[in-house]
């Protein structure tokens, strides 16, 4: 099993020491020493009030954090959980995501979405009903531009002929598709290299705008279609992620007891995870440093068997 941090600023509440430079570098590093496979930054670049009062956490702009972490480790891969792609130009993310690729030698990648927020849409100037087509055409070109080495990127015809320079180190930019609907399985299947759901009771679902997907049998299900999917595509099923977060469930905890996390992990093992997103403590810099060195020494090795 593999396993993704994600920052604390993800939590409601968040302790203020948590979001400054020293505790973003200490909390980054503290990951990459834990063992952490990679750690991972939410986007919500305007939430509402009355989002934020009802749950709701403050947020960096992922791929500038990860960036600035980018420059203070030099193993732990980078990952943005997630990015909601209709937010902005195709044309910046492309570029941003390839200058994060760049300056880390090659340790990105994203978790992307068409994002739930419609005042956040609103108070951006984006179009909330055309989400869909545009996680569609970002989509196309980040995979289009992306190990194109030494070439141009052909746009539509509008525009012209593009450069993308400098190029990114990987050749291909590894893009886990998140959501619990059919539509994001299908992205995974056919454009993406994975999926990421999230297990949650129903109301959370509908909230989100997204299908319900509350327990480890839905998971199996939604994997067994992921792979049904990926097969008419002429694809290896076994060639895609399947990352998996249950910010509901206290056994995910990093300091949460030793067995029941292993068991946790295991279970989401044999739904069909093989990545899993934990959360660490975020009512203080100390807590969740003494939760992340705690999960790097008694339970990594662990993790890594199931």
């Amino acid at each position: 099993m593999r396993v993704v941090l994600l920052h604390p600023l993800a939590e409601p509440a968040c302790a203020p020491g948590l979001s400054d430079a020293a505790g973003t570098l200490a909390v980054a590093r503290a990951a990459q020493t834990a063992g952490f496979d990679a750690i991972g930054f939410a986007d919500h670049p305007a939430p509402s009030r009355q989002w934020v009062d009802h749950g709701g956490h403050g947020a960096f702009d992922p791929l500038t954090a990860l960036a600035f972490v980018a420059g203070v480790t030099d193993r732990i891969h980078l990952l943005t959980y997630l990015a909601v792609l209709p937010y902005r130009s195709p044309w910046l993310t492309l570029k941003q995501a390839t200058t994060v690729d760049r300056l880390s030698d090659g340790r990105l990648s994203m978790t992307v979405g068409a994002g739930y927020l419609r005042s956040e849409f609103s108070v951006l100037g984006k179009d909330f009903a055309r989400r869909n087509e545009d996680v569609d055409a970002c989509l196309s070109l980040l995979r289009s531009a992306w190990g194109a080495h030494d070439h141009p990127v052909v746009n539509d015809g509008y525009h012209g002929t593009v450069v993308l320079d400098p190029d990114p180190v990987q050749d291909r930019l590894p893009l886990l598709i998140g959501g619990n609907s059919a539509a994001s399985r299908r992205r995974a299947a056919t454009v993406g290299d994975g999926w990421s759901p999230m297990i949650y009771d129903a109301s959370w679902s509908a909230g989100n705008r997204t299908a319900p997907l509350s327990d480890l049998a839905g998971l199996a299900a939604g994997v067994a279609d992921l792979h049904a999917r990926s097969e008419e595509a002429g694809r290896e099923p076994s060639s895609l992620t399947v990352q998996v977060d249950v910010p509901g469930d206290a056994r995910l905890a990093l300091d949460a007891p030793l067995e029941q996390h292993v068991d946790a992990l295991a279970a989401l093992s044999e739904a069909g995870a093989t990545t899993a997103v934990l959360r660490p403590p975020a009512s203080s810099l100390t807590a969740c440093l003494e939760a992340v060195q705690r999960w790097g020494e008694e339970v990594r090795g662990l993790a890594a068997e199931v």
